[in-house]
């Protein structure tokens, strides 16, 4: 949801009404290909058949990914060339954003699983902590630049995944209450428009929750947030067709207008 917020305004509006920094709220993707990454690997744990893991990888991404890159393209202010890169969810190799930009997100989650399922090399179990830190210094490099006005996709794709993949190996013993652990990381993400350095810590206050998600929290068992946690990636998608369309029905009026884009919000979900 902080990527709805970001890509509706709410940053923008914090900015002009209370004079404050931008918020790097695109970060909540990093913790993303952490739990990722984490996921993966346990659904991957004995021994995976490649082809029945790539369509299990294209029947959860893909579908939602063409039913709204379609309508997209009816309100898109200019149509990209190539379009057959969206039609392969392959935009961002040549180095522009999907019509559906956040999607480029999709682009990495889709391949680098299925490469990195075909790769015979596994990392040894001795090394697997010092790769997870390793993982986790080069991500929070990556999210300190990111703040900065950096955007580093295919670094943060294939770190945050790997950092979830060695997270899930490890297996640390250390953990916390999970609704704390979330509460940590959904309150520095936007606290890193104000103490950049902050951001450079994030991927590791996400590997803290994902590690302690195995345990059941009071927060993380209400209805509601188990509701949002369930259509997050369809909103993650399909928020954005709605938002080019109220721009092309209100314009500026709807640039400048807060409930509107909260009903824009809402229309998403």
């Amino acid at each position: 949801m902080y990527v709805v917020f970001l890509h509706f305004g709410i940053s923008a509006f914090a900015q002009r009404t209370l004079g404050w920094p931008p918020m790097p709220l695109g970060l909540a993707v990093d913790v993303f290909f952490i739990l990722s990454g984490f996921v993966l690997t346990h659904s991957t744990r004995h021994r995976v058949n490649f082809g029945d893991f790539a369509i299990k990888r294209l029947f959860r991404l893909v579908p939602v990914y063409y039913v709204v890159t379609l309508p997209t393209l009816l309100v898109v202010p200019t149509l990209p060339t190539h379009l057959w890169l969206d039609a392969l969810v392959a935009a961002p190799f040549a180095g522009r954003d999907p019509i559906v930009y956040p999607a480029w997100s999709i682009c990495f989650e889709l391949y680098l699983p299925l490469f990195a399922v075909l790769v015979p090399f596994r990392v040894p179990q001795r090394w697997v902590g010092f790769s997870l830190s390793l993982a986790l210094i080069g991500l929070g490099a990556c999210d300190y630049l990111v703040v900065q006005g950096s955007s580093l996709y295919a670094w943060r794709a294939a770190l945050g995944l790997l950092a979830g993949h060695f997270l899930y190996r490890l297996d640390p013993a250390f953990k916390i209450d999970f609704g704390l652990a979330g509460l940590l990381v959904a309150a520095a993400i936007p606290l890193a428009g104000f103490f950049k350095p902050l951001a450079a810590i994030i991927p590791a206050l996400a590997c803290l929750a994902v590690v302690s998600g195995t345990r059941q929290s009071w927060l993380f068992s209400l209805p509601i947030v188990q509701w949002l946690g369930s259509i997050s990636y369809t909103v993650y998608m399909a928020h954005i067709p709605v938002l080019y369309a109220m721009i092309h029905l209100g314009g500026d009026a709807f640039n400048q207008n807060p409930v509107a884009k909260l009903v824009g919000v809402l229309i998403s979900i």
